[in-house]
């Protein structure tokens, strides 16, 4: 199985190989450095054994989403051409799938060939759309697809959340869902716990993969030092003393091999920005004390193998939403509370000329709202806001479409 890796990261965007002589990469992120695909083909292809969610160590750091991508799509780039659509999980509606994206690729074709700009620029784009068409695995599709092409650009995305279809080709890109894949596709880790063995995954979104070294995994020793008892005259109730003491001793035993993975995983996470989700049965999970709690950020409860770890996949990755969605419930809960210290605005109005003035420190925005000026759909005015606090090194957050209900759909936490 084939996967294609740009060695320039400053130019790098994500992309998707559909197939090759030798497999498939199963729609798997990774990531190419430019638009030169023959030249770049020929001389950095990378073969790695992988699974659907387990992946190879060597490629973890290439399947978080670039953050030159996500500077890039908010630029004027020209001629700009985005194409998102829902899509199925289900690989037996994969022909939907496909469907769904021809028609959108021929449809985006027409909408290049009618734009004001030179042929040859125009040509260069259809050539880029039809190559991101041609590298789509339609069996290995998420909740969404997006392409996003310019004279610079070129990528391709799967969301794991639901997208409604847009196809336009103008001055900017659409770039709204690419913002809020990157705020819930941060790295972490998982720590699986059970009786034999821990073992720690990266993870990015809901791909994994498995740190293998000499700290993990980490195995049960299961060798008990003990006396056996001599035989004697109360030797029933030496025995049963015996096996008290033993089953004492595996107690014991367990919960120090269980404090032992939280030294080990410390040196995996602290430091590095990255938080935890831990992941085993009741029991195990009751038993681990983190030193830090803070960093980790839920727990997933089951038994779990390499034969079911697509289930630990989505479910971790379902709980670090549950923690970022709690994080920015707990921001609206301060906004309110500075409401009345003319530390916060809300409306697009308002906001647009305040982020202008550079005043934003950050902008939480509902991940669906827009307000169009002059019922012009090309033109957003809450795109410009986003752009504008970026631009001016402020933040920006995604809620949960009413969660900013009370504030107009867009509140901004001012500097000053």
């Amino acid at each position: 199985m084939i996967a294609v890796i740009g060695a320039d990261i400053n130019n790098s965007v994500l992309f998707d190989i559909k197939r090759h002589e030798n497999g498939s990469c199963g729609g798997l992120p990774v990531i190419i450095t430019n638009y030169l695909f023959p030249t770049f083909y020929r001389r950095l292809i990378l073969k790695m054994k992988m699974t659907s969610n387990l992946k190879n160590n060597n490629t973890m750091h290439h399947l978080m989403l670039d953050p030159d991508l996500v500077s890039k799509v908010t630029k004027d780039n020209g001629l700009c051409v985005t194409l998102q659509i829902p899509t199925r999980r289900d690989p037996s509606a994969w022909e939907e799938n496909d469907l769904s994206l021809r028609l959108a690729v021929n449809e985006v074709t027409e909408l290049i060939e009618k734009a004001r700009a030179p042929e040859k620029l125009k040509k260069d784009l259809s050539n880029k759309v039809n190559v991101l068409y041609e590298s789509v695995d339609p069996k290995q599709a998420l909740d969404g697809m997006g392409m996003y092409v310019s004279a610079e650009l070129s990528a391709l995305l799967r969301f794991p959340f639901t997208v409604k279809k847009e196809v336009e080709v103008g001055k900017y890109f659409k770039f709204r869902n690419v913002f809020y894949l990157q705020q819930y596709t941060e790295p972490y880790k998982i720590l699986l716990l059970s009786k034999k063995m821990i073992r720690l995954f990266s993870a990015v979104g809901n791909v994994l993969v498995e740190e293998k070294n000499e700290d993990f995994p980490l195995l049960y020793n299961e060798e008990y030092e003990y006396s056996r008892p001599a035989l004697g005259n109360s030797y029933g109730y030496t025995m049963k003393s015996f096996e008290k003491d033993k089953s004492l001793m595996q107690s014991q035993r367990m919960n120090a091999f269980i404090r032992s993975a939280d030294a080990q995983v410390q040196k995996y996470i602290s430091g590095t920005g990255q938080k935890a989700i831990l992941a085993g049965s009741a029991e195990l999970l009751h038993e681990f004390q983190p030193s830090n709690p803070e960093l980790i950020m839920g727990s997933v409860t089951g038994s779990f193998t390499d034969r079911n770890m697509h289930v630990l996949a989505e479910n971790a990755w379902y709980a670090v939403k549950e923690h970022k969605d709690a994080n920015i419930n707990a921001l609206i809960g301060t906004i309110r509370e500075l409401r009345n210290r003319a530390l916060v605005i809300s409306g697009a109005d308002d906001s647009y000329a305040v982020a202008k003035e550079g005043r934003a420190q950050f902008l939480l925005v509902d991940k669906n709202y827009h307000y169009y000026v002059s019922n012009d759909e090309k033109h957003d005015l809450v795109d410009n806001i986003i752009t504008t606090v970026l631009e001016k090194n402020g933040e920006v957050m995604f809620a949960e479409p009413g969660a900013l209900k009370e504030y107009d759909h867009l509140v901004m936490k001012l500097r000053y």
